[in-house]
């Protein structure tokens, strides 16, 4: 049976395919998404078809910015929760900070014990990004790794990138360049310009190491860049820029393989044992907005009524869906919080019931 893990991203289309019999990784490879993620989930298909991968004998899982798009996914899993288990993978099960600047979001994730802890993404400005890195790009006449073979010339310059908008920054370097800059200062400024606004991401998550995914992460240069601002080691993967879709497969075989376990379990009475734990109420998003916006209704309604209504929590294991943050409360408060998300045009993912 083969798992494959599909991130459809706004530049790059990203596969993975995990083999249960060898239990290992046996493809990987990527594809520009184009302008549009149907067309290249659909390419993608028939690539994997070539390699007498199929429906028939595969578990689809899709994730990243066009993961709706991938209309054949046996499950959908958004980046935040496949960019960890990714990143699992890669580093051997780590503790600490994840870094992965996509091509229009740059998100920084907290790890603990292979689980999500805490995150943030920069999903609203392009500054950071490998977008914004592009258009610098395409302003000096040239392209990513050349802009980046130009900054590593430079050994300093009082040149600096001051805007962190996109437009402005594009300004400043048509700027630059008209001043007389050499474009080895301005590139310069520009790979510091994106380290800087990566390390301000990283203020509330600052550790001695990080560990670096996503497409940028095959450019030593941006990796010494980003150890100088964060002031701790960065570590990658010749893999790193597969994060995602690796993640997304994995998980597609944890699930079946959990399925498994399942089976086994129940037969050996394990619900019994089950029933005298303490059964929760889990609510997931799609996005982090909505968590919040939920979170910000349930305290109005707790600080007028002194009705506990529950928390955030990060998703639980057991759980591979929504933004990698949930809500959790009780069993009989279900129809309540729904009623109040509807209330207020919250929308969220999915209930769960679990135990804890």
């Amino acid at each position: 049976m083969y798992y494959i893990g599909i991130d459809i991203g706004s530049t790059a289309s990203k596969v993975a395919v995990f083999d249960d019999e060898k239990n290992d990784l046996t493809e990987l490879f990527m594809i520009p998404t184009g302008w549009s993620g149907v067309e290249a989930a659909s390419k993608i298909l028939e690539m994997l078809k070539e390699k007498n991968i199929n429906k028939e004998n595969s578990y689809f899982t899709g994730t990243g910015y066009g993961r709706v798009s991938i209309e054949y996914a046996n499950k959908t899993v958004t980046e935040i929760t496949c960019h960890a288990k990714g990143a699992n993978f890669l580093f051997n099960n780590l503790n600490g900070t994840l870094i992965d600047i996509g091509g229009q979001d740059t998100k920084i994730i907290s790890i603990k014990n292979g689980k999500v802890d805490n995150f943030i993404m920069n999903d609203k400005c392009s500054a950071g990004t490998g977008r914004f890195i592009e258009l610098m790009a395409n302003s000096l006449g040239c392209s990513i790794p050349t802009l980046l073979e130009e900054a590593e010339k430079c050994n300093d310059t009082d040149v600096v990138i001051s805007s962190m908008c996109t437009v402005f920054a594009e300004t400043e370097v048509i700027s630059l360049k008209a001043s007389g800059k050499q474009k080895n200062e301005i590139a310069y400024a520009i790979v510091n310009s994106v380290a800087n606004k990566v390390a301000s991401l990283c203020g509330k998550f600052k550790d001695d190491t990080y560990f670096l995914t996503g497409g940028l992460c095959v450019f030593d240069y941006l990796i010494k860049t980003l150890e100088k601002t964060l002031g701790g080691k960065v570590i990658t993967d010749s893999r790193g820029q597969y994060a995602g879709a690796i993640g997304a497969a994995i998980i597609g075989f944890e699930k079946n393989a959990s399925n498994k376990n399942k089976i086994k379990q129940n037969s050996s009475n394990t619900e019994k044992k089950e029933e005298i734990r303490d059964k929760r109420l889990i609510i997931t998003f799609n996005t982090t907005t909505d968590v919040m916006r939920a979170e910000k209704s349930f305290k109005n309604i707790m600080s007028e009524t002194n009705e506990l209504l529950g928390k955030i929590i990060s998703i639980p294991s057991e759980i591979s869906a929504g933004c990698g943050m949930s809500w959790e409360s009780e069993i009989h408060l279900k129809d309540k919080l729904t009623n109040i998300l509807k209330e207020n045009d919250i929308e969220y993912d999915n209930f769960y019931e679990i135990y804890k």
